[in-house]
């Protein structure tokens, strides 16, 4: 899957939403704008995220009861440079998924990959991993996707999933035996799932 393919899709999908009004599709930043993120925090963007949010939409929002949103309104204001929460320009430092027990309490093994098991619960699940990452979309029950811009991560999506089992992990797909998935891909299957709702 490459960016440009995204495009493609990205511009087949919007017409078809100019038809039917399913969801709100916000404007793309102003490459100015992101350009003084990158200064502000001292990082530089993933390409592809970057290209998305200043080409495409900064966010895709559902106008009907019972749908997510596509991407949730990427607010490049919401990220803070002096603090050590929320805060692009350090690192997001976790490379392995994590799950909050051992490795005995946990029922459902779907994971096809290294885990770290910690029982130190708020050290891993709340000192600073939001550091380094911008959110991109709320999947309810408090499960949130991000990607990462700062760290050895760089560019790949993760998910904390920290309230409905107990787990921060990057987004993998099994099937192509994939232990990574960067935002073209992530964003792809998003919008190319949504067609469905224009029929």
């Amino acid at each position: 899957m490459n960016y440009s393919n995204l495009e493609n899709v990205f511009n087949e999908f919007k017409l078809k939403n100019s038809e039917k009004n399913v969801f709100n599709i916000l404007n793309p930043y102003s490459k100015k704008r992101v350009n003084q993120f990158e200064k502000d925090f001292k990082i530089k963007l993933p390409d592809d995220f970057k290209n998305f949010i200043t080409k495409c939409s900064k966010g895709i929002l559902n106008n009907k009861p019972g749908l997510s949103n596509i991407m949730d309104k990427i607010d490049l204001g919401y990220y803070r440079k002096k603090s050590n929460k929320l805060n692009p320009s350090l690192e997001f430092t976790h490379t392995k998924r994590i799950y909050s027990g051992s490795e005995n309490q946990e029922i459902d093994k779907y994971y096809p990959y290294e885990t770290i098991y910690v029982n130190d619960h708020l050290d891993y699940f709340h000192n600073g991993f939001n550091n380094g990452v911008i959110f991109i979309k709320n999947a309810g029950c408090l499960t949130e996707y991000f990607i990462v811009i700062n760290g050895d991560e760089v560019g790949n999506i993760w998910c904390d999933n920290n309230s409905s089992n107990s787990e921060i992990l990057p987004i993998f797909d099994e099937k192509t035996n994939k232990s990574r998935i960067n935002f073209t891909e992530f964003i792809f299957k998003e919008i190319n799932d949504s067609f469905s709702y224009f029929q």
